[in-house]
Order: structure tokens, then C-alpha cells, then sequence
């Protein structure tokens, strides 16, 4: 309907018998309204607008009532509000496409039938008891896992007890007179290179040998031989 502005909530709170209401789909912006005042309410419907911020966390705690609650399609950011988790007739829960993140809560009305949290940027596992919904009802948040998502919930994290893993790759290198037995050195991620420069028979006597950490810096000391010379690879 293209409706902007601020919704009067003193005006809605003196309609009586008010149980739906909808401002679905208008141009309404900032803090979620007030509208938890409406303690009587069945049914919120607020998508598609552009209203912004986080919800506090006990906003629902007095619409016990409540039973459907239509967030979608706006701007909110936080976590998802605890309270929607006592709401005991809770049948919808529509909080897809907005900006919600953390952890889903406890959400497990058994009343509980239709469910949507996508495209927001939630992580953490699935609750169990949300796993009746199909996968589209959580797809698009990268860090949610569990059954639904596709994704596992198994700790990969290292630890360190695990015993460390070491490699070490030799190769040879032929630069004009010089030889370069290169050893690189890998153990946990940490690598080392150690360059052997053997001289060729005009140039016996000057071998030099290096070790380097994981800079990347040469050095060029001096304009005599070659055995002044340092080598980076």
C-alpha cells in the first residue's frame, strides 16, 4: 500500500477486540512498534517494510496469545528474540530474509507449523525438534548446521594432543656453476628452507650455507665471488 510514517499504538490499543493486524508489504522504517502493548494480539504480519535494529529479547514475554508472528522481508539485525520460545499457541514463525544472527533458541511448540528463518546469518546447530521443517526453511545462512542445512556439526578443531606432522621436501636446483640442494622443512604449518650451495671445481672452497625462515628478503653482500653471494629462493 506504500504506507510510511510512525504507527500509533495508543490508537490501536484502544480498539477493542483488535486480535490480527497486518502492515504487511508498506515503506515503514526504524524500531520494531511497540506492539507487544497489544498483549491480546493473534496475529502479527510486519514484512516486507524496512524495519531495522534488534528486537529486545523479551518482547514477546506478554502476548501469550500470539500465534502467528510474520517478520519477513525487513531489516532486523540481532539475535532472535528468546521469547518467541514461550509463546505456548505459537503456530507461525516467519523470520526470513532480514539480517538475524546468532544461535536459533529453543523454539518447540508443538503447536508449531510453519517455520522460516532463510537468508538471514544465523549459525550454530539446528534444534533437533526443527528438523520436521524441509531444507529451505534455514538455506542461506553459511554457518547454520546440522541435517537440514547440509552441513555437519562435528568439532574439526584441532587440538593439542594431536602429535605434530612434519615433511620434508629435497629438490635440486642447477644455477650456471652452482648446485642447490633445497630442504624444506614442514611441521605444523610453520615451513623452513635451508639452501646447500655447492661450487662447481672452479669455484671449490667457497660453499656457503644458509638457513631461512619464512622471510622472503635477499641479501647481496659485497661485489667479490660468488661465495659472498647469498641465494633466495
Amino acid at each position: 500500500m506504500g504506507l510510511s510514517g510512525t504507527i500509533d499504538v495508543d490508537a490501536l490499543a484502544a480498539i477493542h477486540g483488535l486480535r490480527s493486524l497486518s502492515f504487511a508489504y508498506n515503506s515503514f522504517t526504524g524500531a520494531i512498534p511497540q506492539l507487544n502493548r497489544l498483549g491480546y494480539l493473534k496475529a502479527m504480519y510486519l514484512r516486507g517494510n524496512r524495519f531495522s535494529g534488534e528486537i529486545p529479547p523479551d518482547f514477546f514475554s506478554k502476548m501469550k496469545s500470539l500465534k502467528k508472528v510474520w517478520l519477513s522481508n525487513n531489516k532486523f539485525t540481532g539475535g532472535i528474540p528468546p521469547s518467541l520460545a514461550e509463546l505456548p499457541r505459537l503456530s507461525e514463525l516467519h523470520l526470513e530474509k532480514n539480517q538475524f544472527s546468532g544461535s536459533i533458541p529453543p523454539i518447540d511448540q508443538p503447536t508449531l507449523m510453519s517455520f522460516n528463518v532463510s537468508n538471514d546469518k544465523l549459525e550454530g546447530e539446528i534444534p533437533p525438534n526443527l528438523a520436521i521443517f524441509n531444507y529451505s526453511s534455514f538455506d542461506g545462512n553459511d554457518h547454520l548446521c546440522g541435517d537440514k542445512s547440509g552441513r555437519g556439526c562435528e568439532n574439526t578443531a584441532q587440538t593439542s594432543s594431536e602429535s605434530p606432522t612434519a615433511a620434508v621436501i629435497i629438490f635440486r636446483m642447477r644455477r650456471r656453476d652452482k648446485i642447490f640442494d633445497v630442504i624444506e622443512n614442514r611441521s605444523n604449518g610453520n615451513a623452513a628452507l635451508e639452501v646447500q650451495v655447492s661450487l662447481s671445481n672452479r669455484s671449490k672452497g667457497m660453499g656457503a650455507t644458509k638457513k631461512m625462515g619464512s622471510s622472503r628478503k635477499g641479501s647481496n653482500n659485497g661485489k667479490g665471488g660468488v661465495g659472498d653471494r647469498n641465494w633466495l629462493l
